[in-house]
């Protein structure tokens, strides 16, 4: 009997993001609000543009399509999800479903381009300026956002098609508040790997193209930036990219934190929160950024109010003060300071950016977990465990924003020293009167120290009920046993068990002679490599030091794991103890990290070596070299010294049988009975960032490479550049290669089985192919083993 047909199915069920009504009411009012001002925003900057002769310009523009973009995908999702939190009836149309996903995905890619257009008309317009009016002239900005629009829209169609091609015959009900993909995809009945596929590959070649321009196009605008001589100029070329390079990292932040958690940590409740930020708040962002703090948007937004008392008042009585435009010391100082304001630029973005997106991210999965709470008192509870930190971050980074995200013509240094009085006096003053005055504990701690806190904390936990026998009894069970385990230390667990690759013991005998061979091989081919390149002297040059370093560390992260696996394909006793598996994990990911740098640091020298030949000894001189290899080093152990602490900080109180060969973090973390959510967000930070930022940087630089190789007119010299880098080439290849698969594979095709077989290869196979991709096509090092060994014949 043939299956029906999914066209049988004429509506689907929004879930929404609760069932609680009172919580629905104050949702309602909430996003109306947010979308009042989104489209009061979005709608005010598109008229300012299109009214005012100073804002027709590309980069103004390419702003106007941006809100129409983000009015028209907030709009296609808010009122629908509005009239649900008022109507019992959560119903849409097929048709409605088909429309509002098609017009979702569309509107998201093409915003995607856009954002990358616009960092394409920031590097034309900084990098060069003469010819900036034709290289975006109106046709060319109209073909850039027509092609935008035109991918967004024929991608979008082909993904819904995918996705209403499929059948529909079970539950209707959509876990979600608008038609997604992915809650869309657990509704259907008929195979979905060519559709996940599908969105798979879109997704990523959407995501990392945009990325690809927006990040080539600021490296090339900082290297101009760079170039000029006035610090006016410098802070001016700056300034027009500060808002596009906010919204930018707001946006992709967010999707960053929405597909690249780990696996564990997915859930539709948490995607429901996320998507909240991209769909709603991002949109009503947007053109506050870029009104904030653009003072040709806030001149033509005053010309269009002027004739209104009301508002030309507000605004004189808002701006009104000056600014110098640097810090006292700066200015005082008679040398250069590109670097310095380079840098301070960049350091206080980053830590500013960072701690506010982890602070961000921590509440959004507070809030997850509250609203997963089925009772009023337990979500109170919660939110009133917050108020004191959130009380204590709005009043630091409020005043850091208004010190530093005012609008430039508001600055002067008497406001400075004002705010500078508030967070440096103030605010820490504030701190211990915040946390104290709604702190239970800590008032009950002040007054009674020691062991009365901790029968308070019983009393608080059991008083929910009547006051019985019964409940003094399980009161004096809770405080001895509270009291066991205040005395114990999480290492309960003294050791844990290895499952290993295979229960099969004729496998393990032939994995056994297989991985010692690799082993053998590696050990050899990387100590190998260290010892020739100390004694030939043809080869005391950086590229060589990085190579000799890489060995090391091929070495040693390889005789982390590969001893004790090979021990325990021949032992019956597959134990590792706890500080032995806190080792191995140590120093595993130490190395796994530093040779992320590593490589890094490998394509710099080979873009110094290609770019700059002449200055090659100057730029990457012994010194530099040998900081170059020590950053990495401490990269990598601080790295893991952090992984390795939060992890083994948790409780395991439970099964301690590891399903892995070696320790690692996601078997790690499904054995603790402690909360791991602190744990899967520092990894997906750390991690995102020492592998975009190494892949970034090789990315870069061998684009620069590739741009100095084109203009060589010889052959033979194309050709000798490009040999140079090919065996780095490949090993980037293969190890980003492994490491991308690892992680960036769709979450329905996780399995340990499959994480230990990818583990293997770049556990133990990639340390042995490095030495030889290394010699095998490297004349010098060929060149070098025949002379050590002629010598050793002689």
């Amino acid at each position: 009997m043939s299956s029906p047909n999914h066209t049988k199915v004429t509506e689907f069920i929004l879930l929404g993001l609760t069932d609680d009504r009172v919580l629905k009411k104050i949702l309602f009012g909430v996003f109306l609000v947010i979308y009042l001002i989104t489209l009061a925003g979005n709608l005010c900057m598109i008229v300012l543009i299109k009214t005012n002769s100073h804002l027709q310009t590309p980069m103004y523009f390419f702003l106007s399509h941006l809100s129409f973009v983000d009015i028209c995908y907030s709009s296609n999702v808010t009122p629908n999800m509005l009239s649900n939190f008022l109507s019992d009836q959560k119903t849409i149309s097929y048709a409605g479903c088909f429309s509002q996903c098609l017009l979702f995905i569309a509107l998201v890619i093409t915003e995607f381009y856009i954002f990358a257009s616009m960092a394409l008309d920031r590097y034309v317009a900084i990098c060069s300026p003469l010819h900036y009016s034709t290289r975006m002239s109106e046709d060319i900005c109209m073909s850039l956002v027509t092609v935008c629009y035109g991918f967004g829209f024929l991608n979008g169609l082909s993904q819904t098609l995918l996705t209403f091609h499929l059948s529909f015959c079970g539950t209707l009900e959509i876990n979600h508040f608008y038609c997604a993909d992915p809650p869309l995809l657990m509704l259907a009945c008929s195979d979905t790997y060519v559709k996940k596929m599908a969105m798979f590959v879109v997704a990523g070649f959407t995501f990392s193209s945009s990325l690809f321009i927006i990040l080539l196009s600021y490296f090339f605008i900082v290297a101009a930036i760079l170039r000029i001589h006035s610090a006016e100029g410098r802070h001016k070329a700056f300034s027009t990219c500060g808002s596009h390079l906010t919204t930018v990292t707001l946006f992709y932040g967010t999707l960053f934190c929405m597909y690249l958690r780990p696996p564990s940590e997915k859930s539709v409740e948490e995607s429901k929160i996320i998507a909240v930020f991209y769909t709603f708040l991002s949109p009503m962002l947007n053109p506050m950024i870029y009104s904030l703090r653009n003072t040709h948007v806030i001149h033509a937004m005053k010309q269009m109010i002027k004739g209104n008392l009301f508002f030309n008042n507000a605004v004189q009585a808002s701006v009104k003060l000056k600014i110098t435009k640097y810090p006292p010391l700066i200015r005082l100082s008679c040398s250069d300071t590109s670097v310095k304001e380079t840098s301070m630029f960049v350091v206080a973005g980053f830590n500013l950016s960072n701690s506010l997106l982890i602070i961000l991210i921590s509440y959004i999965f507070i809030l997850i977990a509250v609203l997963r709470m089925h009772s009023a008192e337990g979500r109170h509870k919660a939110f009133s465990t917050c108020g004191s930190h959130l009380v204590a971050v709005t009043v630091f980074y409020g005043t850091l924003f208004c010190m530093y995200v005012r609008p430039p013509m508001d600055k002067s240094v008497e406001q400075s020293k004002i705010i500078a009085v508030f967070y440096t006096f103030v605010s820490p003053m504030l701190n211990p009167i915040i946390y104290s005055l709604r702190n239970k504990d800590k008032l009950l701690a002040i007054k009674n120290p020691g062991q009365e806190s901790l029968d308070y904390k019983i009393n608080c936990k059991i008083s929910a009920g009547p006051v019985g026998a019964e409940q003094r009894s399980r009161k004096s069970q809770m405080i001895r046993y509270m009291k066991e385990v205040q005395g114990r230390n999480r290492t309960e667990v003294v050791e844990f068990i290895l499952l290993g690759l295979s229960d099969n013991s004729d496998l393990q005998g032939i994995l056994f002679v297989l991985f010692l061979l690799i082993y053998i091989a590696t050990m050899v081919g990387n100590l190998g490599m260290i010892m020739l390149i100390k004694l030939e002297p043809c080869l005391h040059t950086p590229m060589y030091r990085f190579l000799s370093s890489l060995s090391f560390v091929d070495a040693c992260y390889s005789s982390s794991v590969t001893p004790k696996m090979l021990a325990n394909l021949v032992a019956e006793d597959k134990a590792i103890s706890f500080n032995g598996c806190a080792a191995q994990f140590y120093f595993f990911g130490s190395f796994l990290g530093t040779e992320c740098f590593l490589l890094a640091m490998m394509a710099y020298d080979r873009y110094a070596a290609i770019w700059n030949p002449l200055l090659y000894p100057v730029l990457m001189s012994e010194r530099i070299c040998f900081l170059l290899v020590a950053t990495s080093f401490l990269a990598g152990f601080g790295n893991a010294a952090i992984h390795t602490g939060m992890t083994f900080r948790l409780s395991f109180c439970g099964s301690n049988r590891i399903n892995h060969f070696y320790c690692d973090t996601p078997p790690l973390l499904k054995l603790s009975c402690s909360d791991t959510h602190i744990n899967g967000l520092v990894i997906m930070a750390f991690s995102s960032f020492i592998v975009i930022g190494c892949v970034t940087i090789v990315l870069i630089s061998y684009l620069c490479i590739l741009v100095a190789i084109l203009r060589m007119p010889s052959l033979e010299g194309r050709h000798k550049a490009f040999s140079t880098c090919a065996s780095h080439l490949t090993a980037v290849t293969i190890f980003f290669g492994t490491i991308l698969f690892m992680y960036l594979r769709p979450t329905s095709s996780y399995s340990m089985e499959q994480d230990k077989i990818v583990s293997v290869f770049y556990t133990v196979v990639i340390p042995m192919l490095n030495p030889l991709i290394y010699s095998l096509k490297n004349k010098d090092v060929k060149g070098a083993l025949k002379k050590v060994l002629q010598k050793h014949r002689q």
